[in-house]
């Protein structure tokens, strides 16, 4: 009488591709530096400093400079939605089939604790994950928006005026206190995103967490011999 051996074996795959990690780390980068200096801006408890030493000024231009590189690496991202590899194009990210939805209040249940094991088996993003995750682009580039247009208001002339176009909706506070806002719902994710990140990685045992670095997923699967 034989016996049937059970084993896991895992299928690995170049999910992450260069440029993808690219746009991961300088987006994280770039919002911790934002997120620092604007919270400094905003308080205004930042001494002007004595004379020469222009500290609030360095403080906005880093703060500029990093909206630039923000904005950047959200460019780059819209080119990855269309001419990225298959794990990365814009059809994964949001729901078009019944079966997307589905998927999505499964992994849900998992999130909750509702649901012992993880329902999702495959290479790239869940469907619930991926969804957030676009909201969280259309987020920062409301950030970035926002941000020009009132880095616009301290110009009257030259092509750096015509950023405050979202004036034409908001008045500047209201504008302010929204990119304000903007910022903790950013942190907020953060703290969801590693904790989610770390719970899938151990259930799953898929590399997740060493994929943004290499670029390689793995996904484990049950085999009898």
């Amino acid at each position: 009488m034989s016996t049937i051996a059970r084993e896991w074996v895992s299928e690995t795959r170049y999910v992450f591709q260069l440029s993808l990690r690219l746009v991961h780390w300088t987006v994280f980068f770039a919002v911790a530096v934002l997120s620092v200096t604007g919270y400094w801006i905003g308080s205004g408890n930042m001494p002007a400093g004595p004379v020469g030493t222009f500290q609030m000024g360095w403080i906005r231009y880093i703060h500029t400079v990093s909206g630039w590189v923000l904005l950047a690496a959200l460019l780059l991202r819209v080119y990855l939605f269309f001419f990225g590899n298959d794990y990365v194009r814009w059809t994964e990210f949001i729901p078009h089939r019944k079966e997307h939805w589905r998927d999505m209040k499964n992994v849900f249940l998992f999130y909750t604790f509702a649901r012992a094991r993880s329902p999702y088996e495959g290479f790239g993003h869940n469907r619930l994950a991926a969804l957030f995750y676009l909201g969280v682009y259309l987020l920062l580039l409301f950030m970035v928006v926002s941000g020009l247009a009132l880095h616009g208001m301290a110009f009257t002339t030259g092509w750096q005026s015509f950023l405050t176009w979202p004036l034409v909706f908001v008045t500047a506070p209201t504008l302010r206190f929204m990119h304000h806002m903007g910022m903790w719902f950013l942190l907020g994710f953060v703290v969801h995103h590693m904790a989610s990140a770390v719970l899938v990685d151990r259930e799953t045992r898929g590399g997740l967490m060493g994929g943004i670095f290499s670029g390689y997923k793995s996904v484990p699967k049950r085999v009898e011999r």
